[in-house]
């Protein structure tokens, strides 16, 4: 058995209901949006659309993305490498990086 919700429970104003009841029934909608709007888990303006997925804030701190840019912006060729232009493969084996790990 499904145990019950803390949340509070919807109210939706007349008009976002008539718009979620047409949009319920519709052939016309992304099958997403229809679905969202059949469940109204979150209220409107949150069912409808994706939210971020990620369980946490990314940890490259600002000085490491400013590093990163300085070395692509510089040729491979100040670095003893041959090529022209950076690859990413390249940035990652570059003696640079070496040097900072």
């Amino acid at each position: 058995m499904a145990r019950g919700t803390n949340r509070a429970d919807l109210v939706l104003p007349e008009s976002h209901r008539q718009m979620l009841t047409e949009l319920s029934g519709s052939r016309a909608a992304p099958a997403r949006e229809v679905e969202r709007a059949k469940v109204l888990a979150a209220g409107v303006p949150v069912g409808l659309k994706d939210t971020f997925h990620r369980p946490k804030e990314p940890e490259i701190l600002a000085d490491a993305k400013a590093w990163v840019v300085s070395l692509a912006c510089t040729k491979p060729k100040d670095h003893g490498l041959a090529a022209e232009l950076w690859t990413l493969s390249a940035l990652m084996r570059s003696p640079a990086c070496k040097r900072s790990a």
